[in-house]
């Protein structure tokens, strides 16, 4: 079968099914119009008495307002303004919290190369020497279960090691 009459079947295909469509949505418009039992419509009207419409159905809709405002219209264009949503409009500025430094443990060489285990936030742990950043901190000397650290404005903080069991 050539490509040309393939194209010409799937567009008959095509036609037929949004003829079909077509046809039923404005079936269904009618006869819910002549279902309802002088109820509000979505259009605040009252629609013809009813003829076994079930109670608590949908209220009918005009089929000639929705077929006007066709969304996929080859006319319609986009607004000159976009729709946005509020909290999207605005973005939120949001400063990042200083992450807790956890000191988990220490290491005290008598030779030098003394070291404080340490966890910025939910970061890997790793390895502090004297005079190493983290966070915001700086080591200056390390004690058996304790580490001193001076932060930006050269205030002295201490940290302890957690006790275990306690």
């Amino acid at each position: 079968m050539s490509s040309l009459k393939s194209a010409s079947i799937a567009l008959n295909v095509a036609r037929g099914g949004a003829a079909l469509a077509l046809i039923t949505l404005l079936t269904l418009g009618v006869g819910a119009s002549q279902g309802a039992a002088d109820e509000p419509t979505v259009s605040g009207r009252t629609s013809p008495p009813s003829r076994g419409r079930p109670s608590g159905s949908l209220p009918t809709v005009e089929t000639g307002r929705l077929l006007a405002h066709d969304p996929f219209s080859p006319v319609r264009s986009a607004p000159d303004v976009p729709y946005r949503i509020a909290s999207a409009s605005a973005p939120a500025v949001v400063a990042e919290a200083p992450r807790p430094v956890r000191l988990l443990g220490t290491v005290v060489r008598p030779t030098g190369r003394s070291f404080a285990m340490c966890q910025l936030g939910a970061e890997q742990p790793r390895m502090v020497y004297q005079g190493d950043k983290i966070g915001n901190l700086t080591l200056q000397s390390v004690a058996q279960g304790s580490a001193v650290f001076s932060d930006e404005d050269g205030k002295k903080v201490v940290l302890q090691v957690p006790r275990s069991g306690g």
